[in-house]
């Protein structure tokens, strides 16, 4: 009984509070697991002074839901962020590049290293841009953000590398946008929205 409990600890601390205030609203628990998530939430409660029921995670997983897909972000909003995602990353690395050349004086026949560290540069915007509270620049002047689809809350970065590395998919990513939740096939594996900021 005691190697079940302490899996179950293992398990239920590693998943953010919300999660755990949803699962104990849905029921469904065993006796056992109700226990331990309880006793993670207090022991959250009391070590964090972190808030074990905020007024939000009332809110049924239905509601939240419907909710978040009032605040679906328009098409044309996305492709635009997009782009200036795009091309202000490639701008400030090609200004980055170009000092680069200018100060180190470069030799002709010199490796081209500074290309491809800017192209892994711009890579890795790319993928995590959406990672610091679900806006890269793009999102942020736009007014929108890359959400948790369940819980709405802003994006971390695993979700950003892996929306990021499901759009090298190209068309084959873009065409699931028309769908009811407007998510892209990296949404959908990320499990994510974009909504309204």
């Amino acid at each position: 009984m005691e190697a079940t409990e302490a899996r179950l600890r293992e398990t239920y601390s590693g998943r953010r509070t919300e999660i755990l205030i949803d699962l104990l609203a849905q029921g469904g628990l065993t006796d056992a697991a109700e226990r331990v998530v309880r006793e993670v939430l207090i022991e959250r409660e009391s070590s964090l002074g972190e808030r074990v029921v905020p007024q939000q995670a009332q809110v049924s997983a239905a509601v939240r839901r419907e909710q978040l897909d009032q605040r679906l972000a328009p098409l044309w909003a996305r492709f635009v962020a997009s782009q200036i995602d795009f091309w202000a990353a490639l701008l400030a690395l090609g200004v980055f590049s170009v000092f680069i050349d200018v100060v180190l004086f470069r030799q002709a026949g010199t490796p081209d290293a500074i290309g491809t560290i800017s192209v892994l540069l711009l890579f890795a915007y790319l993928l995590f841009k959406d990672g610091f509270n679900g806006q890269g620049l793009g999102k942020r002047l736009m007014k929108i953000r890359v959400v948790d689809s369940e819980t709405g809350a802003p994006g971390e970065l695993h979700k950003s590398c892996l929306r990021g590395l499901v759009s090298l998919l190209g068309i084959f990513d873009v065409i699931f946008i028309f769908g009811q939740r407007r998510q892209r096939l990296g949404d959908h594996a990320a499990r994510t929205l974009v909504v309204r900021a």
